[in-house]
């Protein structure tokens, strides 16, 4: 039924395994906007939101994200060592170590928190980073995940890097 009449999927949080499971079925997927987040927002849906959303959906090929607010704090992204992270990634980024999947990326992207305070969480990102991939670049601040605007990535996608012009671009 996936197969027959793919449509693409939006979603993320507890819709992870849901793109998860599309992607592995080679399916279109993309993490980022809900119905009740975006659409429902008051007002109208943020431009950032908007542009990333339009583009998923009616475009193909390359498409730089762009976000009024890409970090709580100013960060400098050639320099590989802050992470911004939930409470608990921590654990998640040593299980990505412990595993050996960690050391196969040359980039982490880590989403700007909401409203989390950051100073108790760099620390221990930056331990198991040092341990697992300390050559990787590490940019935090992008708006996906739990923040607004929140913009649309590609689930399974590309994503490229340019941290001398520090610009995000996806292919849709």
């Amino acid at each position: 039924m996936f197969r027959a009449d793919p449509k693409p999927f939006f979603g993320y949080s507890d819709n992870t395994n849901l793109l998860n499971f599309l992607y592995f079925l080679g399916l279109p997927a993309f993490h980022g906007v809900s119905v009740m987040v975006q659409f429902g927002r008051g007002g109208a849906m943020h431009p950032d939101s908007e542009r990333s959303l339009r583009a998923a959906l009616f475009t193909s090929g390359e498409f730089q994200l762009t976000s009024s607010a890409w970090s709580d704090r100013e960060r400098d992204w050639a320099e590989p060592k802050f992470l911004e992270t939930e409470p608990d990634g921590r654990w998640m980024l040593r299980n990505l170590g412990e595993r050996g999947l960690l050391e196969r990326f040359s980039a982490v992207l880590w989403a700007r928190p909401k409203a989390w305070s950051l100073d108790n969480q760099l620390s221990s990102a930056d331990s198991a980073l040092a341990e697992y991939n300390p050559k990787a670049l590490l940019v935090t601040g992008p708006d996906f995940g739990h923040t607004d605007p929140q913009v649309v990535l590609p689930y399974g996608g590309n994503v490229d890097i340019d941290p001398a012009s520090r610009r995000i671009t996806v292919t849709y």
